[in-house]
């Protein structure tokens, strides 16, 4: 990752995940329990091999993730014509049980702040983790389900007790 680039965007990256835990609280204070959300790719064959060679797995983000409620959306993304042969169609289905999810977990409905509010747009904050639930493989669409998940935050949690506790008996 080029680090400069970072720092000269720290203030921004800073103000967006602020603004995300804001409007995170807006759904936690909803009705809504559950959210089925939906990401349309192209990824590379190798990309595809190690989701597939993961299932049952966590995977996170390294980056900000956007997501839809939008299904048709998603799938046009994942339809939509390329030049290049070596891209496998995804269709992302991820499933958000709320009352099971850690508050730290931050993901936000940003649709009144887009340009595009049609696309119903739900962005999750860095490093948000998911498990691979399954793999449905087809012809023409591969769809990939999965789970929001707590377990990223408790494996680092516990990573970092565990160094604490290294490190106190040096």
């Amino acid at each position: 990752e080029d680090i400069d680039l970072l720092y000269k965007f720290r203030f921004f990256i800073g103000d967006l995940s602020e603004n995300l835990q804001r409007q995170h609280k807006k759904i936690l204070l909803s009705e809504e329990k559950i959210l089925n959300i939906y990401r349309g790719a192209k990824l590379d064959k190798e990309e595809y091999i190690k989701l597939k060679e993961n299932q049952g797995k966590l995977i996170s983000t390294n980056g900000y993730l956007s997501t839809s409620r939008r299904k048709s959306l998603a799938l046009s993304f994942a339809m939509k014509p390329s030049k290049r042969i070596d891209v496998i169609p995804v269709l992302f289905h991820i499933h958000c049980d709320i009352t099971h999810i850690d508050k730290n977990i931050i993901f936000a409905d940003i649709h009144e702040f887009s340009q595009y509010p049609d696309e119903q747009e739900v962005l999750f904050d860095l490093n948000a983790c998911f498990q691979i639930e399954s793999i449905d493989e087809n012809e023409s669409l591969q769809m990939i389900k999965m789970n929001l998940s707590n377990e990223g935050q408790k494996i680092t949690k516990d990573f970092i007790k565990l160094t604490q506790k290294e490190t106190e008996e040096l």
